[in-house]
């Protein structure tokens, strides 16, 4: 049996534009903060900051810069910071390994579903927004 994406599968049309009102209406703030999260989850660690920048470090050696919430707009267009910040909101080479990890995890695999439908469709916002929501609440 062909299912739909997530929205038809839950509740229809007003669960999915819900969820895309909710994508649409985050702050630069709220992207910053669920990317901080889920970059902790994976093991990032802060090293440093100063009045413009926080400075992250992987276990693995990989150093990364997230910009603070004072200057964020400053440098909200800058390529180079860009390439420097967590990008866990767009970016599936970022995300995966964290859906990974929390699959991994997870002890009730129907938690997942609407993780689940996110991928198969290819919608990494909503997927964003679940991992986010689900490191929040355990």
């Amino acid at each position: 049996m062909h299912r739909h994406c997530p929205a038809h599968y839950w509740h229809g049309e007003q669960l999915h534009t819900l969820i895309l009102l909710i994508m649409k209406t985050l702050t630069n703030e709220q992207v910053k903060e669920g990317n901080k999260l889920i970059a902790e989850f994976m093991g990032y660690k802060q090293t440093s900051s100063d009045k413009d920048f926080s400075f992250f470090e992987h276990p693995d050696g990989k150093g990364i810069v997230l910009q603070s919430h004072h200057d964020y707009k400053r440098f909200d267009n800058h390529s180079l910071m860009e390439l420097r910040g967590f990008v866990f909101h767009r970016s599936w080479d970022w995300l995966m390994p964290c859906i990974g990890k929390i699959s991994n995890e997870c002890e009730e695999p129907e938690e997942l579903d609407e993780l689940k439908y996110a991928l198969l469709c290819n919608d990494i916002e909503t997927a964003w927004k679940f991992v986010v929501n689900y490191l929040t609440i355990s």
